[in-house]
C-alpha cells in the first residue's frame, strides 16, 4: 500500500512540525528569563573593560580617600588585599579542578 505509507509519513511530518514549533516557543520563553541576568553580566564585563582602560578613574578616588582618611583607608586596603588573595586562590583552585577533569 504505497498510498497508506505516504499518508503516514505526511501525518508524522505534520506532528514533527507542530512539536518543533512548540519546542521553539518553550525555548524562547526560557531564554527570556535569562535575558536580565545576562544583561547584568554584560554590563559588569563592560565596566571591567572600562576600568582596565582607565585605571586613573580608580586611583584618583583612592588617593583622595587616603589623603583625607589614612587610617580608614589602610583598614580598607587590608580587606581589599585579603579579598584579592581569596579570589586568586579560588581562581587557581578552579583552574586546577578544570585541568584535572580533562
Amino acid at each position: 500500500m504505497p498510498g497508506g505509507r505516504n499518508t503516514d509519513l505526511t501525518l508524522q511530518q505534520r506532528r514533527l512540525v507542530l512539536r518543533s514549533a512548540h519546542l521553539r516557543r518553550t525555548l524562547a520563553g526560557q531564554a527570556a528569563e535569562l535575558r536580565a541576568p545576562l544583561a547584568l553580566i554584560d554590563t559588569g564585563w563592560a565596566v571591567g573593560r572600562w576600568l582596565r582602560q582607565n585605571p586613573y578613574a580608580v586611583m584618583g578616588p583612592v588617593v583622595l580617600l587616603a589623603a583625607l582618611r589614612p587610617i580608614r583607608t589602610l583598614r580598607w586596603m587590608g580587606c581589599v588585599l585579603r579579598g584579592w588573595r581569596m579570589f586568586r586562590r579560588g581562581a587557581r583552585w578552579l583552574a586546577s579542578t578544570a585541568r584535572s577533569r580533562h
